[in-house]
């Protein structure tokens, strides 16, 4: 039997198995295939989008698809458009939307291939797992959506993930990502998503990109190039903790919307805008110190309905806090606020919030009347620090300050007279008791005067 006798029973026995390896030239795939019931294909050559349209539509019975040994080269002609309208395909890609919805559930891809094309392989929902060559720059819109794929390695060769790449893959379970850009969508939907790993290079992350995915922990601290978390990015998550690298300095609205769960995180310190609905929700943080000096405005429902939330720092280069930024924070206690120039507000900033409950220090009591001063701001219990025995205010406690008192308990005029510095003992009166502790400072029988810091509206409010 000569050598192509060989050939000819050997790819007939293939075929009888259900598997038949070949090898093509561009477009001539169909004539090599007798059976088109195989189930597995294993394919070397070159190839072109005329061959792809051939498996696609003829071995649909496919279930493995070993590219590993082909090429794919360009195929163009206007007049034989092979998916709607679309006639010219790359080279080195894998055809736009050819293989879409097919059986598969292995491929091997090409050892030269340069991109995954629009929804390739959308749709694939018997695909557990795929292999991307360290070839691969660019993964297309839509690409693996509706997949099975359990797990991805999108390796830091990858310049881009496109548009729900990966959306809706409802058996994803983890993702470690290299790319430089992580499309808007990418994951959108990913239910079971909960392991993320981004890589030192990962630059852009997209709005939506994890929107409703399982992810409990957004660790990017060492994702030094990242400068942009897309809007409403890692919203509708069950997050526990977030971690951004410090040159981060753009965060989309609504990126952390809804992630109720939420007791952890640590904001860049480029970052000088919180936008709108960026925490907007709820969250689980109690003890609150997110924020650092260079934020300067906090958008509309920044921090909505917050409502775990006891203590919140604002810093002094803040200018605006928006409508509603802080409504329904139903458990704040006190609110410390490092400007000395009354920040701007929008509307409702503290809707839902029990303000004269709740204390406001400022930085001096200078401060603290322009405050007590400014609409929305005045309704809160306004902190003022004064020097327990300094009843006249000059900055000492002294004689004068034990003659003041005695004249202010005999019912002389008295004035200047702090009656909230008069108040040593912090009884909620004055009496013979604040003086004699004051006389004991003068004459250095007893520790140095404190700081009290009080309401100076009320003072038997503390």
């Amino acid at each position: 039997m000569n050598r192509f006798m060989q050939l000819v029973a050997l790819i007939a026995l293939a075929q009888w198995a259900g598997a038949i390896e070949v090898t093509t030239t561009p477009g001539q795939l169909s004539s090599l295939i007798e059976d088109t019931s195989i189930e597995s294909l294993t394919v070397g050559g070159q190839m072109d989008a005329r061959d792809f349209q051939y498996i696609a539509s003829e071995l649909t019975s496919l279930t493995t698809l070993d590219l590993s040994g082909a090429t794919i080269v360009g195929y163009s002609d206007p007049s034989q458009p092979l998916s709607g309208s679309l006639y010219a395909f790359e080279a080195g890609t894998l055809p736009h939307t050819l293989l879409m919805g097919m059986r598969l559930e292995h491929i091997e891809l090409p050892g030269s291939l340069v991109a995954i094309g629009y929804a390739a392989l959308a749709g694939c929902d018997r695909l557990t797992s795929i292999t991307l060559p360290p070839s691969v720059k660019r993964i297309g819109d839509y690409a693996f959506s509706g997949s099975s794929l359990e797990s991805i390695v999108i390796p830091a060769t990858v310049d881009t993930v496109g548009r729900g790449a990966f959306a809706h893959c409802f058996a994803l379970r983890q993702a470690t990502i290299g790319a430089s850009v992580v499309g808007d969508m990418a994951f959108v939907g990913d239910s079971v998503l909960r392991n993320v790993q981004l890589g030192e290079g990962v630059h852009d992350i997209g709005t939506e990109a994890f929107h409703g995915t399982a992810i409990q922990s957004l660790d990017a601290s060492q994702a030094t190039a990242l400068s942009s978390l897309g809007g409403w990015a890692a919203a509708s998550t069950p997050l526990i903790s977030v971690s951004l690298p410090q040159g981060m300095a753009t965060m989309g609205e609504g990126a952390l919307f809804g992630t109720t769960e939420l007791s952890a995180i640590a904001l860049p310190r480029a970052l000088q805008q919180i936008p709108d609905y960026a925490f907007a929700g709820g969250s689980k943080i109690v003890a609150d110190s997110i924020l650092h000096e260079g934020i300067s405005r906090i958008g509309d429902y920044a921090f909505y309905n917050w409502s775990d939330t006891r203590h919140f720092f604002l810093p002094s280069t803040l200018s605006y806090l928006g409508t509603r930024a802080m409504a329904g924070m139903t458990t704040l206690e006190q609110i410390d606020i490092a400007a000395h120039q009354v920040p701007a507000l929008g509307e409702d900033v503290w809707q839902g919030v029990d303000q004269p409950s709740v204390k406001l220090g400022t930085p001096d009591n200078a401060a603290a009347a322009l405050y007590a001063a400014a609409e929305q701001w005045q309704r809160f219990y306004i902190l003022h620090d004064y020097l327990l025995g300094d009843v006249n205010g000059d900055g000492t406690v002294d004689v004068s300050d034990i003659n003041l008192m005695a004249n202010y308990i005999l019912g002389k005029p008295v004035e200047p007279f702090i009656i909230q510095a008069a108040d040593v003992d912090v009884s909620g009166s004055v009496d013979v008791t604040d003086i004699n502790i004051v006389v004991n400072i003068v004459l250095g029988k007893v520790d140095e005067p404190t700081v009290r810091r009080i309401n100076s509206h009320n003072p038997s409010n503390r």
